[in-house]
């Protein structure tokens, strides 16, 4: 295949990680390695959420596409990152009160939610601060 590398990568793709572009896996990995304590509790989700690939390329010989990302897009944006880290911090805290009260399954939206699931989501901090909130109250 012309513009490929062993089947595996472009050659862009290649030039990419040669420029210090990662894929997101990638990217968070070294995070996790290099600041340890700061991106700590980082997952490629997370990290996907608020920072914009800087290019995307061409992996594997099935024509695949990995978005790659750079350093500097994750210093621009990393008050919004360690904010966000810092919420899913919170909320895995209250998620072990709560499982210390015996409360695993809450319902959200009308349906039975493990505590655990709503780690992350858009309300859960303010939806789990609520119910440890409420249990405190009738104790």
């Amino acid at each position: 295949m012309s513009g490929y590398i062993d089947f595996s990568i472009s050659t862009r793709g290649a030039e990419a990680y040669r420029n210090g572009l990662l894929p997101a896996s990638k990217m968070v990995a070294f995070l996790k390695k290099r600041w340890r304590n700061t991106f700590k509790s980082l997952t490629v989700a997370v990290f996907r959420e608020f920072i914009t690939a800087s290019e995307w390329h061409h992996t594997s010989c099935k024509y695949n596409t990995t978005d790659f990302f750079s350093l500097e897009d994750v210093f621009e944006n990393r008050q919004e990152l360690k904010a966000s880290l810092a919420k899913i911090q919170r909320e895995k805290q209250i998620a072990k009160q709560l499982k210390k009260l015996g409360i695993e399954k809450v319902i959200y939206n009308g349906e039975y939610e493990t505590v655990s699931s709503l780690i992350g989501s858009y309300w859960g901090c303010d939806f789990l601060e609520g119910i440890l909130k409420n249990k405190k109250e009738v104790q």
